[in-house]
């Protein structure tokens, strides 16, 4: 479970306030598919990095499964994300100078743990996401499609229980951004709590619920 009580987010430049989030007070129960509507600006992304634990906002609390998170240190936060959370982006946020074997096993170098079977992991998520073959290529010799797919396969390598996809599917043409979001979908059909952000109405749709944000506060 994933809550928000009353928070807002404040920017100040040249002494002017302006709230990219204003009182926003919600719950993702584990398990949902969630999409988060808005227009570009409306607050999207930064609410996703609040409940993603990438931001901390500037009133308000955030509890993630049951504990409040606001209090806690960075070290702290990045210890869940590391092992709870996985990202998808659209602009897919792989290392060009490594692999794609290198990048889907960053989240577990930066974890410290020590596990035998890992590389064996790493191979059945490629395979899973129909790009084994492409493990010692590198992200610029690969399609937008496979590119998010390596993104994906980052995301879940640490078996989060929290998928968030922001515009999953923005950098992609209509037919390859349909089988993303049909893998990310098969992910949320095994348990995985699943929110996409997106200005896409067609794709919010699909969501069992709509979050839409308006200006920076929640319309519905």
């Amino acid at each position: 479970m994933i809550k928000v009580s009353s928070i807002s987010k404040i920017y100040t430049t040249d002494n002017i306030k302006f709230y990219a989030l204003k009182d926003i007070s919600l719950t993702i129960e584990k398990g949902e598919y969630v999409a988060v509507l808005g227009a570009s600006g409306s607050g999207k992304s930064t609410l996703m990095h609040i409940m993603g634990l990438l931001d901390k906002p500037s009133i308000g609390a955030v509890y993630f499964e049951k504990n409040l998170t606001t209090k806690l240190s960075d070290n702290q936060l990045s210890e869940i994300r590391n092992k709870k959370i996985g990202f998808v982006f659209q602009q897919f946020n792989l290392i060009n100078r490594l692999t794609v074997y290198e990048n889907v096993a960053l989240p577990y170098f930066y974890s410290g743990r020590k596990d035998s079977k890992i590389k064996q992991r790493i191979l059945n998520l490629l395979e899973d996401l129909q790009i084994k073959e492409k493990e010692n290529k590198y992200p610029n010799q690969l399609s937008g499609g496979q590119q998010q797919r390596v993104a994906i396969a980052r995301a879940l390598i640490m078996e989060p229980d929290y998928i968030f996809a922001d515009e999953p599917t923005g950098n992609l043409d209509s037919k390859t951004g349909k089988e993303i979001i049909s893998i990310l979908e098969s992910l949320n059909k095994k348990g995985k709590t699943l929110i996409v952000v997106t200005h896409d109405k067609s794709l919010a749709d699909r969501a069992k619920r709509k979050i839409v944000l308006q200006d920076g506060r929640l319309l519905s």
